[in-house]
């Protein structure tokens, strides 16, 4: 039979027979609930909109609702993810963080908090030290970063994203978005039974850092010692400055952004059998401790020659959803 997974902006087709799958996790197409007119809501003068992430569609939405504003005279400026801006926006009413909202292999959930909680170094020297091993829907450290956010006067617009399309939003105080979130978030929590293969679509990802995301959503249900092959196109190469210098052999001083990734890169590889379907080098994914593949189908047969019967668990698209073990 063949099932089709999203991979980068185009489809790929996995040839595998029935008795060869344990358990089918489908994408299923969320209906978006979001409207344009909600922002008319907004009753300010002037607006300051900070985008935390780095993904088109949030850019995009932030220019929908700049139009918006400024036909009904509110003068509206746009930061991205690349500009630099300093700690005193974060205690003015008329800030507006914008981030997308998901499963967070640190901080168990991603938003507006735990990317300003990133730009602190010596908070995230702190919160690195203890965490090796991916921990999605845990709310430990994000608990944590809640403190460095109470006293905020600004607001926060977090989105749920499913591949091109907004499917929820929320504005609020920083953490009221998140506990929004977080609750919205935990519909997406799929129990199933621990497997020894499994194959993982990380939907329309274009680098290894947003694709790696769903490695950590999913890996929690493999057997030590198990097989994962991870589609990943990354179209748009790695997608972290971290990952970027460890490639290139560098030396990393203290935290940056995608630090998480290495670390639990050398996590997992210790205890399991990583595969990529992808575009990157060879060469990268060797020194990552990863096996290449260039076909989903190639992938399949390395695990079923390790034996044929093998029972694999397949799931669809992973960057929002999180496995749980069926105990």
């Amino acid at each position: 039979m063949e099932i089709w997974f999203n991979y980068g902006d185009s489809e790929i087709a996995l040839d595998i027979k029935a008795e060869n799958i344990l358990e089918r996790i489908e994408h299923k197409k969320v209906d978006s609930q979001i409207s344009i007119e909600v922002f008319d809501s907004i009753n300010v003068n002037h607006l300051n909109m900070y985008i935390l992430d780095d993904r088109k569609i949030i850019e995009d939405l932030a220019t929908k609702i700049k139009e918006r504003l400024e036909r009904k005279g509110i003068t509206t400026n746009i930061f991205t993810s690349s500009s630099s801006f300093d700690d005193n926006i974060y205690n003015r009413k008329d800030t507006l963080l914008i981030s997308g909202a998901s499963f967070d292999p640190l901080f168990g959930y991603s938003g507006v908090v735990s990317n300003i909680a990133r730009k602190n170094k010596d908070f995230m020297k702190y919160i690195i030290q203890d965490n090796v091993e991916p921990s999605p829907g845990s709310i430990t450290n994000l608990s944590m970063a809640y403190e460095n956010v109470r006293s905020f006067e600004c607001k926060s617009l977090e989105v749920i994203i499913d591949n091109d399309s907004i499917i929820d939003f929320v504005i609020d105080e920083p953490i009221k978005a998140s506990q929004y979130m977080i609750n919205k978030l935990n519909a997406f929590r799929i129990k199933c039974e621990r497997c020894k293969s499994i194959i993982i679509g990380s939907g329309r990802t274009s680098t290894l850092h947003h694709s790696l995301t769903s490695l950590w959503n999913c890996i929690n249900v493999l057997r030590e010692g198990g097989d994962a092959i991870l589609l990943t196109e990354s179209s748009n190469g790695l997608g972290s400055t971290a990952l970027q210098i460890y490639l290139n052999r560098g030396k990393i001083d203290g935290y940056i952004r995608g630090i998480e990734d290495i670390l639990f890169i050398k996590w997992a590889r210790d205890r399991y059998n990583i595969s990529l379907v992808t575009s990157l080098p060879d060469y990268y994914l060797k020194i990552l401790g990863f096996t290449p593949f260039r076909s989903i189908n190639y992938a399949l047969k390395s695990i079923l020659e390790k034996n044929p019967r093998q029972k694999i668990t397949l799931v669809q698209d992973a960057s929002n959803i999180m496995l749980e073990r069926l105990e």
